[in-house]
């Protein structure tokens, strides 16, 4: 059981987030071609580092291949002692590197995450697909698209240019 991502506007004073709005992950083709995971993470609620898995086109990636920018330590009372991330993380993996992704037509991401929300709520871990299909610099998970562009799990160049367009920053 993982969250997701939010936005601060998403949820009346007191109550808690979607965990898709808690924590917005998308995708992003950087200047290298590579692709790299970010979460945009709501006012109140952190990511869990070590609660996080990545598949890419079917295979796990391992976790020393996944590299993270330095975190926040904290006492977790379900975890021990865990490192966090608020606001954004911007994740780097080595499966993710050009040469790794193969001459796949698009490139297929399972993101396991958890988070909670500083209210003392945990949420399940969150499991979300995200489609990037060639020269696509980003894409958001399937939930995130259009009904009509979920059918097939494939989502289009414009439709992700829509979805960006429409999603709170």
């Amino acid at each position: 059981s993982w969250p997701l991502h939010a936005t601060q506007g998403d949820a009346a004073p007191g109550q808690l987030l979607d965990p898709v709005n808690a924590f917005r992950l998308s995708v992003h083709r950087v200047a290298s071609r590579a692709l790299e995971v970010q979460f945009d993470i709501a006012d109140g609620y952190y990511l869990y580092r070590d609660r996080f898995k990545l598949m890419v086109n079917g295979y796990e990636t391992r976790r020393s291949d996944l590299h993270w920018p330095k975190g926040l330590q904290m006492k977790d009372p379900n975890f021990g002692k865990v490192v966090t991330y608020r606001k954004a993380v911007r994740l780097r993996a080595t499966s993710l590197l050009p040469g790794n992704l193969g001459k796949e037509a698009r490139t297929d991401l399972e993101v396991i995450s958890q988070g909670c929300a500083d209210v003392g709520v945990c949420f399940p871990p969150m499991r979300q697909h995200v489609v990037v299909n060639p020269g696509e610099a980003y894409a958001v998970p399937v939930s995130a698209l259009p009904e009509s562009a979920r059918e097939g799990a494939i989502s289009s160049v414009r439709t992700n240019e829509l979805v960006r367009k429409a999603t709170p920053r």
